[in-house]
């Protein structure tokens, strides 16, 4: 932090060595701690987990680190119950410009997470994870309605961006320019239990709102399981059938796995089979598609080189033979199609 050249800082762990934590709990009375707090530095990116940095020990060095800065972008890893992350970085950083914030949260951080964003007015960028659960149709919903009239995009679930859109002002995010949603399919999915989690609800907002952002959807898939049309399944019941006469606003399509995978060199033919099952069967509902993207999940080492080379190919020979005019394929963060050009062969 030291170094003027230094604009970016992510925290993985503690910022103290294992013999200055020592000394702060055992000895707090000497202060030890105010000695080794960051001094005034150029950073503007930071990321951190509000477990350890907010923790009794580390708080004083992450609240100096937060004022001592010109910080625009912050990611936060949320993973306890300890939320005092929302009056601190609120009173810190009110003028923060992009927030992200990783991991699921428990269903009482409902009420801090919205508590922190009404208090961050000059966001432009703003990604979350699955920060708002699921309500029953019965539970009243007493969230604080953030105004935020400079976010230009959005990356969040479903009952989240509708929560922005029909609870929010009455022109709610006016300077939207980009939209990500996304939605985790499993072999266990169920349909949504209330009107917040209705995919259909959010390109009725943007209606309402009259906004037009280039809209992403991010598919999430945590199982492997058989049978092979499980995902497509999912896909059913979490998505509906409501949302498809809009289904050619949606420009990029975004498929990954984040599943326990057997690893490419499994004795089975084809270990991305249910996912690609997918593609070839609800690609078709996309009339307008610029992009498509696909993320395996599974870890190439350099001997699985071939193994890589053929997931691309099948990707792309799915894709292609549903989607025959999508511009862009991105297969495990590799263009394997641009345009008439193929990038990939087996």
């Amino acid at each position: 932090m030291k170094k003027q050249r230094c604009t970016a800082l992510h925290v993985y762990g503690s910022p103290y060595s294992e013999f200055e934590v020592r000394d702060c709990i055992f000895r707090p009375s000497d202060n030890f701690c105010k000695h080794v707090l960051p001094p005034r530095h150029n950073l503007t990116t930071f990321s951190f987990n509000s477990v350890t940095l907010l923790s009794s020990v580390f708080e004083p060095w992450t609240i100096a680190a937060l004022r001592n800065s010109n910080i625009s972008a912050l990611r936060l890893d949320v993973s306890s119950n300890d939320c005092r992350f929302v009056e601190i970085v609120s009173q810190t950083l009110p003028n923060l410009r992009e927030l992200e914030i990783c991991l699921l949260v428990a269903p009482d951080k409902t009420l801090r997470m919205a508590k922190l964003l009404a208090r961050l007015s000059a966001l432009e960028t703003l990604r979350m994870s699955s920060v708002l659960v699921d309500l029953s149709a019965r539970q009243a919903i007493p969230l604080p309605i953030p105004q935020l009239s400079q976010l230009t995009t959005v990356a969040a679930s479903i009952p989240y961006i509708n929560y922005l859109l029909n609870l929010g002002a009455p022109r709610a995010l006016p300077a939207l320019t980009d939209l990500e949603i996304s939605a985790s399919l499993s072999s266990t999915s169920k349909p949504s239990v209330s009107p917040l989690g209705r995919l259909a609800a959010v390109f009725e907002g943007l209606e309402r709102h009259r906004l037009a952002p280039r809209i992403t959807l991010a598919l999430t898939c945590t199982d492997s399981q058989t049978p092979l049309d499980w995902a497509c399944k999912a896909f059913d019941h979490v998505l509906g059938d409501e949302w498809t006469r809009w289904a050619s606003t949606v420009r990029v399509l975004s498929i990954s796995v984040r599943a326990k995978r057997p690893g490419p060199r499994h004795p089975h033919l084809n270990i991305n089979q249910p996912y690609l099952v997918l593609l070839r069967h609800r690609l078709k509902i996309f009339s307008a598609l610029a992009e498509v993207r696909f993320e395996d999940g599974c870890k190439y080492g350099h001997r699985d080189e071939p193994l890589r080379r053929l997931a691309e190919a099948d990707a792309l020979a799915v894709v292609m033979g549903a989607s025959p005019r999508v511009d862009r394929i991105v297969v495990n963060s590799r263009v394997v199609q641009l345009g008439s050009r193929t990038l990939c062969s087996s």
